[in-house]
């Protein structure tokens, strides 16, 4: 729009001085049909609003026109002068004034984009979803190729960053990958940067993960260090809710996040977290996952060993007892109490004895 503007602006302003020396001096002789009078002593035009400057020097010039020639000449070339100044100010402040109306990022996009790029993240922002269409579709700004200049957040991430629901729809809408991801090599490794849906896993508000997973985002992704996105949503202060909407969308319940038997039911299980622990038991996690130990101990069943073992809150007491209730349903075991447990147990006043701690 701006640069329209200054396309029609300019050509118009340059050549105004040849249309006064056609039209506007030659006041002297139009007068009449321009109304233009003396009242009071100032100059006045019926219909038509001069600027103050250019009526003083008006009355001047028709004061001074029974002088001689040149004294009507020099008026004539200062009134053509002042009537340009005006009118290059006035182009020039309409222009400031719109260009301060333009759109701007209020989460600091510029420092992320720039160009047309940058247009399409200030429009997820707002949700603006004509502008975003727009920018994709005619002006061929292709969202899964169009990265910030740190980081390496793709375009469908930057809506999750500035709290734009209505701007991630928009993008899916109109053809966004939420898979999009861009890749750095280190060392002769290719290695990719966190996408969209590593972020949406770690946010309070499920809304964004449900939106990218409606549209294929991936539920087995992992992030630039190489861990889960349900390791991602547990150890963002456990949002649950995205949890859960990673295993009811395919994610794999029983993948390992690092380590042997470092799945999602043993990071509830070893923290007392039966509650959630009995929701994963039910929907195919699998407590019979060993824990392989790397000095030649015997390979250990960590995740029953807390259900029938741990310690946890009165409140969730209930809980480890459905979860204690499942595993023997199913013909589980009991392992042996290993000694973590036990000094756990021993600190906050537990029995410790295998024989003094019966089921729930």
């Amino acid at each position: 729009m701006i640069g329209l503007l200054k396309t029609i602006s300019f050509p118009v302003i340059a050549a105004f001085p040849q249309l006064l020396n056609e039209k506007i001096l030659l006041l002297e002789g139009a007068r009449t049909r321009l109304d233009v009078g003396s009242i009071h002593g100032k100059l006045h035009c019926a219909g038509h609003g001069l600027g103050h400057a250019m009526l003083i020097d008006y009355q001047n010039f028709l004061l001074m026109s029974r002088f001689s020639p040149i004294i009507r000449m020099i008026m004539r070339i200062h009134f053509h002068e002042c009537v340009q100044k005006a009118l290059i100010s006035a182009a020039c402040l309409t222009l400031l004034l719109i260009s301060g109306c333009a759109a701007s990022s209020s989460h600091g996009a510029d420092n992320y984009f720039e160009g047309r790029a940058l247009q399409l993240a200030i429009a997820t922002e707002s949700g603006d979803s004509k502008a975003i269409r727009r920018l994709i579709v005619e002006e061929d700004v292709d969202p899964d190729k169009t990265f910030s200049r740190e980081d390496g957040i793709p375009m469908v991430a930057w809506p999750l960053r500035t709290g734009s629901l209505d701007g991630l729809r928009a993008l899916l809408e109109n053809g966004a990958d939420p898979n999009a991801r861009a890749y750095k090599v280190v060392d002769g490794r290719r290695l990719g940067y966190n996408n969209a849906m590593v972020y949406a896993a770690k946010l309070d508000d499920a809304r964004y993960l449900q939106l990218l997973l409606k549209y294929g985002g991936d539920p087995n992704t992992r992030n630039s260090a190489g861990e889960t996105l349900l390791f991602q949503a547990f150890i963002a202060g456990n949002q649950w809710e995205n949890v859960k909407l990673l295993i009811e969308n395919g994610a794999n319940i029983n993948e390992s996040n690092r380590g042997t038997a470092d799945t999602v039911l043993s990071w509830y299980t070893t923290r007392g977290g039966f509650e959630h622990a009995y929701w994963l038991l039910e929907h195919g996690a699998d407590p019979t996952v060993m824990l392989k130990s790397s000095i030649g101990a015997p390979d250990r069943m960590l995740i029953a060993e807390h259900i029938f073992w741990g310690i946890t809150t009165p409140d969730l007491l209930p809980w480890q007892k459905k979860c204690q209730q499942w595993l023997v349903a199913r013909g589980i075991p009991r392992p042996p109490m290993p000694k973590g447990i036990r000094d756990k147990r021993e600190a906050f006043g537990f029995p410790t004895k295998e024989e003094d701690i019966p089921l729930l």
